[in-house]
């Protein structure tokens, strides 16, 4: 009576040695050429074992790449520490993640691919969404009580900043990006990240709706109510008199205001006029 081939078995053994043979000539191939470039037959050629087995093992040539280019990005340990500090964080993770990369590095080479494929350029942008964008909106959210829609928004700056930084410095390989110091390159980047998590943000992506309360001078919570902006008003416009409350922050002038301590000044001002 035969046996099905099990963890320690010979047929185990012998799937696991060919398995990790695709991968090597997959992943060697695929720095080569990209992924439109590549052929299964290639591949196949290369790790020495019939075109059908990749099939087997991997599903097809996505599957293949999936598995090539899998990779942990890390970001969830620079989540833990001080807001304020999140930027250098975050920037720190980058550069060391980037610094001396590998011609067949599995990231470096999604990223190539996604030039010229439709289905890499998909594969990449799950990736970070995964990996990267989620995870932080879902920090922001979560620990920091950010309103989702603004914690969306400012994520998809900060992955745009870095997927420029990385794409110019390690694929271009031009520009003053390129020729800086890498702890310069850090620095530099740490302070651009912390600007767009900072307050004022940016403004909203999606312009048809907005955080109560938002503006561009204060974050919103979570629990706020998402509202539609007014047609053809002025998101910014500061709220009628009778509006303001003591201890929310206004905007006079590009500087921030506490309501309260205004309400102090005004009533100064109106004994001193009382006294003329």
């Amino acid at each position: 009576m035969g046996c099905a081939d099990g963890p320690g078995t010979p047929g185990h053994r012998d799937a696991e040695r060919t398995r990790e043979r695709i991968l090597g000539s997959a992943r060697a191939a695929f720095a080569r050429h990209g992924y439109d470039g590549t052929t299964v037959r290639e591949i196949a050629a290369g790790a020495g074992v019939a075109p059908n087995l990749i099939t087997r093992y991997f599903g097809g040539k996505s599957g293949l790449f999936r598995a090539v280019t899998g990779t942990g990005l890390g970001v969830e340990r620079a989540l833990a520490g001080p807001f304020g500090e999140l930027g250098a964080r975050l920037a720190a993770k980058v550069v060391r993640r980037w610094e001396g990369v590998e011609p067949g590095d599995p990231l470096l080479t999604m990223l190539r691919s996604a030039g010229s494929s439709d289905e890499a350029a998909h594969e990449l942008g799950e990736l970070f969404a995964r990996q990267a964008s989620r995870p932080l909106a879902d920090h922001l959210v979560r620990e920091l009580g950010w309103c989702p829609p603004d914690a969306e928004d400012r994520v998809a700056a900060v992955g745009a900043l870095i997927m420029g930084v990385v794409t110019t410095r390690y694929v271009m390989r031009a520009g003053p990006l390129a020729e800086a110091d890498p702890l310069a390159l850090r620095s530099w980047l740490a302070e651009r990240i912390q600007r767009l998590l900072d307050d004022p943000g940016p403004p909203p992506l999606r312009p048809g709706h907005r955080c109560a309360g938002s503006g561009h001078g204060a974050r919103p919570r979570c629990g706020a109510a998402t509202v539609p902006q007014r047609e053809g008003g002025d998101d910014d416009a500061d709220p009628q008199p009778d509006e303001r409350q003591p201890g929310r922050p206004d905007r006079r002038g590009g500087h921030l205001v506490d309501r309260a301590e205004e309400g102090a000044g005004g009533d100064q001002r109106s004994d001193h006029r009382g006294d003329r």
